[in-house]
């Protein structure tokens, strides 16, 4: 069998093509392995002590709410410095407990209706917000 000239450019193309996609997937585990290291010492300290305090400007690259959402014991949640916008709508349920919530200089806009439902909150700390209303507290 004969290769001609283009099927060994398509085969090099394609190898060039795999590699550089490995290349991009070894990257990104890398990337995961290095925030899951910097996310440990938060966990440590919301499993041992019930209270979350992602303030550090150094872990806008790393947090998420996928992270914060298994922490269901949580009685104080303190998040500042990180754009949010918004919360999710649902973020009440994954935290009946919660006493405090922190969410200080993170560029919120509005809170979801559904923020009443935190039954045991005790202080909503908002500074720094560009909130323009709240929404009922029914």
């Amino acid at each position: 069998m004969v290769v001609g000239k283009r099927e060994l450019i398509d085969r090099e193309e394609r190898k060039l093509w795999l590699g550089e996609q490995r290349d991009r997937e070894e990257q990104l585990k890398a990337f995961e392995v290095k925030n899951d290291k910097l996310w440990a010492p938060f966990a440590l300290a919301a499993k041992t002590t019930g209270e979350l305090n992602v303030a550090w400007t150094e872990a806008r690259g790393f947090f998420t709410w996928e992270r914060v959402f298994p922490f269901c014991d949580l009685l104080a949640l303190r998040i500042t410095g990180h754009n949010l916008l918004e919360l999710p709508k649902f973020l009440p349920t994954p935290f009946p407990s919660l006493e405090t919530l922190s969410l200080i200089a993170d560029g919120l806009g509005r809170l979801p209706e559904s923020i009443g439902a935190l039954s045991r909150l005790i202080e909503l700390d908002l500074t720094k917000n560009r909130l323009r209303e709240l929404p009922d507290s029914s």
